[in-house]
């Protein structure tokens, strides 16, 4: 199962602090997509559209968010947790080169 590395975490906590103030509770529906996400990309690593030779997209079906990350052979790497409204490509640097 994927995790969130530091990075990642942070943008997904900013998040959830975003969500969460501007509607109180909306901050564990987000947690828990996150999580799904994540579990279905463990599962089926290729279910996200590609946006790299070795990186792909998973779009949260509630919120405007991506996870990125990273097909490797010795496992996957989520890369960010992306807002569809950021800057496309910010993330391209935590790729292994």
């Amino acid at each position: 199962i994927p995790t969130f590395p530091p990075e990642a975490l942070e943008e997904l906590m900013e998040a959830v602090e975003f969500f969460e103030r501007r509607t109180p509770g909306s901050s564990l529906a987000l947690i828990g997509e996150a999580e799904r996400a994540a579990d279905r990309i463990g599962q089926y690593p290729l279910s996200g559209r590609t946006v790299g030779s070795t990186t792909r997209a998973l779009p949260l079906p509630r919120f405007p968010y991506n996870l990125i990350y990273e097909v490797r052979t010795d496992g996957i790497s989520i890369l960010a947790f992306a807002s569809q409204s950021r800057a496309p490509g910010y993330w391209k640097r935590r790729t292994r080169k």
